[in-house]
């Protein structure tokens, strides 16, 4: 306890440990240099740490807390902090209606030589999606790599459905048999998109899209534009917090009908 709060303690004993008009007056003067410490302390404490003063005046500090309360406590939840303008990197990313996911799975798909290795990222912001993969397939004489990226716009049309429109392009670049050969398919499509979570982390979603993709092939020095291909996906995804499995199926403008699911996380 500090000399201070003694002073004030004192002051309030002596009504009660003496009474009468003088002890209550003498409380008052003890009260009187108890606050003529604090002020002098305040002052000097100030004088001496003026830089950090003027540091802490110049912050500034925003927070806001998003959480569940199950059954009178708070459960999960996520914290925005800014300091100063800067914003926590993670904090920003994440908690600020944002999310990533990564994603890994393996599929069959009709015009690859062997199983398809795709990895997957994507980062959503507000209604906002930019999305980018890698596909890998390999046998004896024949590789193949894919990359794809696209941006797709949600409406949202309750709180867990919304309508999508997507616009991407879809890039192979393939050597078989001593030949190399490449690809490029810019692509639309459009769909619908669902996604619900429950009390306690579970959570499930759905969507689907179909679209076109104008097939533009390159083979030895020679470019070749063929007429669009129609292109579909589907997906179905369950899962608790931030781990869940999907299952996809649909035709691509590289893989052509193809089937496969994986694993996600999300941060």
């Amino acid at each position: 306890m500090s000399i201070r709060t003694y002073l004030k303690a004192a002051a309030i004993a002596l009504p009660l440990a003496f009474g009468g008009g003088k002890a209550a007056a003498q409380s008052q003067n003890i009260v009187k240099a108890a606050e003529r410490i604090v002020a002098a302390d305040t002052l000097k404490a100030m004088d001496n740490k003026a830089a950090d003063a003027k540091t802490l005046l110049l912050k500034r500090y925003k927070g806001q807390y998003k959480g569940t309360v199950v059954n009178g406590k708070v459960g999960s939840g996520n914290l925005n902090y800014k300091e100063a303008g800067e914003t926590v990197p993670v904090a920003s990313i994440v908690n600020n209606n944002s999310k990533v996911t990564v994603d890994g799975g393996v599929y069959s798909a009709k015009d690859m030589p062997s199983a398809v290795y795709k990895i997957s990222g994507t980062f959503t912001k507000g209604n906002n999606e930019v999305a980018a993969s890698s596909a890998y397939s390999h046998k004896t004489g024949n590789t193949h790599f894919i990359e794809d990226v696209s941006y797709a716009r949600k409406f949202p049309l309750t709180r867990d459905l919304a309508a999508t429109g997507r616009v991407g392009a879809v890039g192979e670049v393939a050597k078989v048999n001593g030949d190399k050969m490449g690809q490029a398919n810019p692509y639309i499509k459009a769909g619908l998109q669902y996604n619900h979570k429950f009390m306690g982390g579970a959570k499930v979603g759905a969507k689907a899209e179909v679209g076109g993709a104008a097939i533009i092939k390159h083979n030895d020095n020679t470019t070749k534009v063929k007429s669009g291909k129609a292109i579909f996906n589907a997906e179905a995804e369950a899962g608790y917090k931030n781990v869940s499995a999907f299952v996809s199926g649909g035709r691509d403008a590289v893989m052509g009908n193809n089937v496969g699911g994986g694993v996600r996380f999300t941060f």
